[in-house]
């Protein structure tokens, strides 16, 4: 067993021989949008090094469609039937002895936890039968698993986290950029898309549109919509065209933002697909929201961001760009100073 300390040189790390064409299982049953793209890097290192993988990502439910728009990197996503004690879904028990019994006749040669620290998830990677094991485990957990194992340290960020791990298994890689690709067809089509931006040009540069996006998976991480409001109205009165968006089950937001405003805006929340979401995105000029899943698609857009931390670890969460993407926790004068800044780089006197 390898019990590895850290990246200081003070634990033992190398390669994890895997024969031609073999099997590797990635755990990564995390229901977020967030969560798919943040792990893309690490997923894409496996394929750089070795492109005869087969490579399968055990995934909640939720989010499979998103794994599945990474054919180059995933050949097969399987459905995580829960586990007990794990938080991210309530476990379907009578799934679990088939789930277990389909994974362990896939002879996988290393299962590889991405999951988290390792708490409980390990428990499940240890049952996958796979010859060999990797992922992370908490420092304070004396039964480290067989296998080559990292522990859990905070203020991390979730790519490095991720990229880290797969260096020491034989996969090193230094690319920290996520992707999203739109699909043609939403590009071709127009739509919604087209009725937002009707003169624009897919080579022209971004306008100045404003996208607020004011929810979050939990309460606990949604700014205060009077805040999100001044910012909206400081945004507007720079002659910015603002834009909310946000899933339909955040319509009671975007309602309480509209009716908190003093500007028009024009509401998209629970009108859009996740491709026309975001074609709107990479045409506009900055997006302003909580530390949620449009955040990392804002990143892997290359889309000038505000994010705002309430609940959250800033460290791990927070796009690495700094340039671009701001992580602000204080007031709306800060939020809208930093919206400004960013969109000024691409907008000119628009945001000035």
């Amino acid at each position: 067993m390898k019990r590895l300390e850290g990246s200081n040189g003070d634990g033992e790390v190398g390669p994890v021989g895997l024969p031609e064409r073999g099997k590797v299982a990635i755990v990564r049953a995390l229901p977020g949008l967030g969560d798919t793209l943040l792990a893309i890097p690490a997923i894409r290192a496996i394929r750089r090094r070795r492109p005869d993988l087969s490579v399968t990502v055990i995934a909640h439910e939720t989010a499979m469609p998103w794994w599945r728009r990474y054919p180059e990197y995933v050949d097969r996503v399987v459905a995580f039937p829960g586990w007990p004690g794990l938080q991210e879904r309530k476990p379907d028990v009578a799934r679990v002895p088939a789930f277990l019994s389909m994974m362990q006749e896939e002879r996988f040669d290393l299962a590889v936890q991405l999951h988290g620290d390792g708490r409980v998830v390990n428990q499940v990677v240890s049952l996958l039968g796979a010859r060999r094991t990797a992922g992370y485990y908490p420092p304070a957990d004396p039964a480290v698993p067989a296998g080559t194992w990292l522990p859990w340290r905070d203020g991390l960020s979730e790519i490095r986290r991720g990229l880290r791990l797969m260096a020491t298994v034989g996969f090193p890689d230094d690319d920290e950029s996520l992707e999203f690709t739109v699909s043609r067809d939403v590009v071709a089509q127009g739509g919604i898309v087209r009725s937002l931006f009707p003169t624009v040009r897919l080579q022209e540069d971004r306008v100045p549109v404003a996208i607020i996006h004011p929810g979050a998976s939990t309460v606990g991480r949604r700014w205060p919509i009077e805040r999100f409001a001044r910012v909206a109205d400081g945004l507007a009165s720079q002659g910015m065209r603002v834009v909310i968006t946000g899933t339909a089950g955040k319509r009671p937001l975007a309602e309480r933002l509209m009716a908190a405003m003093r500007c028009s805006a024009t509401d998209l929340t629970g009108r859009t697909t996740l491709d026309e979401l975001a074609e709107i995105l990479r045409r506009s000029a900055v997006v302003v929201c909580n530390d949620t899943g449009v955040s990392h698609l804002a990143a892997a857009l290359r889309v000038p961001s505000v994010v705002i931390f309430t609940d959250s670890e800033v460290a791990r969460w927070a796009p690495l760009d700094g340039r671009l993407h701001k992580p602000v926790s204080g007031s709306a004068e800060q939020v809208l100073f930093q919206a400004r800044r960013v969109a000024r780089r691409t907008t000119g006197d628009a945001a000035a």
